[in-house]
């Protein structure tokens, strides 16, 4: 009887013990992470700007809306995410984090030209490299008259855009050998960035 309570108690430790090191192993990669998730969603838009447990999310949701509380807050929850500061693209945001200005967003070296129907039918007076477009809205800016010296390695396309302009973008991306992250109906899409 004794042997067998020793086994019991024994199996109970390694049990609590490895319990233990998983919690601190994902505790210490909460606080390490750094990354970006855009979020598939059907009518809106949402891309959550995360570092270590804050997260800058971009969005027309509201805490209280049934979208955000079923798509975003699982995923932030899972990503031990303590506080969460809503931000939107129409208003400039400049903190030591993110910078939301002049219709770019910059976080943690990744940098996004964001293009609406603000931009419709004007000329866009940009230049330099951007880690990707963020299309938004059914823009009609026409992306074959961007500025020469615009760089960008991807394109996203989140839901706000009806399903004739996204195939547009989607064609628009192919024709120039770069990839396309559409953000209705798909996966969410997750960057990866390095502190």
């Amino acid at each position: 009887m004794t042997r067998f309570n020793k086994k019991w108690l024994f199996a109970s430790l390694v049990i609590f013990i490895s319990f233990q090191i998983s919690v601190l192993h994902r505790d210490v990669q909460a606080l390490s992470q750094h990354q970006i998730i855009f979020f598939s969603l059907r009518k809106n838009y949402a891309a959550g700007f995360i570092k270590e447990r804050s997260a800058f999310l971009i969005t027309d949701l509201k805490k209280d809306d049934k979208n955000y509380q079923f798509y975003v807050q699982p995923a932030l929850d899972q990503a031990q995410i303590l506080n969460v500061n809503f931000l939107s693209l129409n208003r400039d945001t400049v903190t030591r984090e993110i910078i939301i200005r002049d219709h770019q967003v910059v976080f943690q070296g990744y940098k996004m030209l964001f293009i609406d129907q603000r931009l419709n039918y004007k000329e866009l007076q940009i230049d330099g490299e951007f880690s990707a477009l963020w299309l938004h809205q059914n823009t009609r800016f026409n992306l074959n008259k961007r500025p020469s010296r615009l760089k960008f390695k991807s394109i996203i396309i989140d839901a706000t855009n009806k399903d004739y302009q996204t195939e547009k973008f989607v064609a628009f991306a192919k024709n120039i050998h770069l990839n396309a992250h559409i953000l209705k109906k798909n996966k969410a899409y997750l960057v990866q960035l390095t502190p």
